[in-house]
């Protein structure tokens, strides 16, 4: 992530860090999974809407990630301007483990899992290419070997 966003990103958390808690990384991300059964649904349909011009496939909701020593920030990203946007999810450090750092389709990206206390669903994170030498540090703050 380049310095212009990763400022951006600091803009938009700071206020919302409470006395003593500081940023110790700043990444995008994307969230969540996508099922094998949605991208065929997604790639069918707007394949019989475009007559085959278009292809298109269902991935992952991007995020900002800001990690800090006391909680994991999840901001949205503008889909127009690519800035960090609202807060959609706060989680205390404490109760997240992840798995460690495994390659992403094809390699290009690392992805871990998140499990956390007294959810039933992990949370899967996958770094893409341009961030993905940040996957490392991730997990080794939250307490996992790489």
């Amino acid at each position: 992530m380049n310095n212009k966003r990763r400022q951006q990103l600091l803009e938009v958390a700071n206020p919302l860090l409470t006395a003593g808690e500081q940023v110790e990384l700043a990444t995008l991300v994307k969230v969540g999974s996508v099922s094998v059964k949605r991208k065929i649904a997604t790639a069918a349909v707007v394949g019989v809407l475009t007559a085959g011009t278009v292809i298109a496939t269902a991935s992952p909701r991007p995020m900002y990630l800001a990690m800090t020593n006391q909680r994991i920030l999840f901001f949205e990203v503008d889909g127009l301007t690519g800035k960090p946007k609202k807060l959609l999810m706060v989680v205390p450090r404490e109760l997240v483990t992840a798995t460690p750092v495994a390659k992403a389709l094809l390699g290009l990206g690392r992805v871990t899992q998140l499990e956390i206390d007294g959810q039933e669903r992990g949370l899967k994170v996958l770094f893409p290419p341009a961030t993905k030498a940040d996957a490392a540090g991730f997990v080794a703050a939250l307490g996992t070997a790489v």
